[in-house]
């Protein structure tokens, strides 16, 4: 009876834990929130260059990005700013005397921001070419020509990044994976999450449909909750039997609102997004994937280790709640705010 009662307090002591644990990755995911911004340098026939920058989000953290131009180019005229919800957008006008090709075009301040950023070229003559900046690298040099592979390629390391910073989208899929068994299983939810969250997110970010960040934020939050009670009650059917593949595309719907919402901020221009997409969801399908093997050799390891399958289920399934609630009520009350 004694040991009964130790083993049921340790396994109470590692729920806890876990809840305080994810907790505390909750409040660090709120105070560092998605950053995403848009560079666009536009040439006229006559020289000049025009610049507009601008970033979703924590504009505050923002305030002090400005454009990296080459040296000969000189301002004409004061910035503009420009609120926008969420964010910030600034513009300017340069003359650098010709076309800026093969020199350097970037933003400084970034330092800190955890902002990612597309730059987008567009010359007098010939066709845009862009890439991603973030704080590692901060400046491009602009190609004569297309660089339209170099840019999948940064979209789908952008797709990466996003699901790996993305707390809330982690903590659903982890619900996701307690609440299905079997590898096929487990594989077929997370495509039908990544297909509700990429359909979400392409019509948002193409300006087919709009809703409010804060409210989808929120929402978001409350998904967590909902996948994380079911995998807590019913591993394999989640409330009202909705099949788990059915409820992780539902959701995912909802979860491609929180990208498309900073992307559609950033007025990136419309065929920038559509050739990007693909990649850019290609990237977030790699990254859960990536994170959902992990959390299965975490648990076969965890089940070597002596824990019990139902009860590491059980504990982890209430950390993912504990989190959910917490970014519920701090999202709840910035809204209503």
């Amino acid at each position: 009876r004694g040991g009964a009662r130790r083993a049921a307090l340790r396994g109470g002591a590692v729920r806890l834990a876990l809840a305080l644990a994810l907790v505390l990755l909750a409040g660090e995911a709120a105070a560092h929130p998605l950053s995403f911004g848009r560079l666009e340098a536009r040439e006229g026939r006559d020289g000049s260059l025009r610049v507009t920058w601008r970033f979703s989000a924590a504009a505050e953290r923002l305030a002090a990005v400005r454009p990296v131009l080459p040296a000969r180019c000189s301002p004409v005229g004061e910035v503009v700013t420009e609120p926008i919800e969420e964010g910030v957008a600034r513009a300017a006008r340069y003359r650098c005397g010709g076309a800026i090709a093969g020199e350097t075009l970037g933003l400084s301040g970034l330092d800190g921001s955890g902002a990612q950023a597309i730059v987008r070229y567009v010359p007098a003559l010939g066709e845009p070419v862009e890439t991603v900046l973030d704080e590692a690298r901060r400046a491009w040099v602009v190609p004569r020509g297309s660089a339209r592979g170099s840019v999948s390629l940064r979209y789908l390391a952008l797709g990466v990044a996003h699901i790996a910073t993305g707390w809330d989208h982690l903590a659903f899929v982890l619900g996701l994976s307690l609440l299905v068994r079997g590898r096929r299983a487990l594989l077929a939810a997370v495509t039908a999450f990544t297909a509700g969250h990429s359909a979400t997110l392409a019509l948002a970010a193409l300006g087919v449909v709009h809703a409010p960040v804060r409210a989808i934020e929120a929402a978001i939050a409350w998904s967590v909750v909902v996948v994380a009670r079911a995998a807590s009650v019913d591993a394999g059917e989640a409330p009202g039997r909705i099949p788990p593949w059915t409820l992780a595309a539902l959701f995912g719907l909802l979860h491609g609102f929180g990208f498309a919402g900073a992307l559609a901020q950033t007025g990136l221009a419309r065929g920038a997004i559509a050739r990007s997409l693909v990649a850019f969801n290609v990237g977030v399908e790699l990254g859960q994937v990536a994170f959902v093997a992990i959390a299965l050799v975490a648990a076969r390891v965890a089940t070597r280790a002596g824990v019990s399958a139902s009860g590491g289920r059980r504990a982890v399934a209430l950390a993912v709640g504990v989190a959910g609630v917490y970014w519920c009520a701090e999202r709840a009350l910035a809204f209503a705010g």
